[in-house]
């Protein structure tokens, strides 16, 4: 597993299988580097994983996304490693004591996806909060010294 600098046409390779993004990532990815830290997720012969980054919103909360190849299904090990260390960088390069992100209420594989981050359901859902209307559901993982992901 590698990761690297995230490149807005990663996003055209990966295709997109939407995982933990709020409902306006794909028009976004090009403004990610803009944003906040973002890196993609790679195998060791460079089949590209996923993209997970994140958007600072205040100076210690940091909005997550990621957007999911299906190449990832092959290598859920090195995806959850990879994810971790993007998150573990936020944490010291950024001092981020607040993740959050915005899953569709009627994404469960997304859903335990953030919980096997350690990120928290904050009720009540978010209705209306998708591009047609959908209902998301607001996830957080909140920082208890020592800085460390669950």
């Amino acid at each position: 597993m590698k990761v690297i600098e995230f490149l807005p046409w990663h996003v055209t390779v990966i295709g997109a299988r939407r995982v933990a993004v709020g409902p306006e990532l794909a028009t976004r990815a090009a403004g990610a580097l803009l944003s906040g830290p973002a890196r993609t997720i790679t195998t060791d012969d460079d089949i590209i994983l996923a993209a997970v980054g994140g958007a600072m919103v205040t100076r210690r909360t940091c909005e997550m996304w990621a957007i999911v190849a299906e190449a990832a299904k092959g290598h859920p090990l090195a995806l959850a490693r990879g994810v971790r260390w993007c998150l573990s960088e936020m944490i010291r390069r950024y001092s981020v004591g607040r993740f959050q992100c915005a899953i569709p209420e009627d994404d469960q594989v997304a859903r335990r996806w953030a919980e096997s981050f350690g990120l928290k359901a904050e009720p009540p859902p978010l209705k209306a909060f998708g591009d047609s209307g959908e209902t998301f559901v607001r996830y957080a993982w909140l920082a208890e010294p020592p800085h460390e992901l669950s």
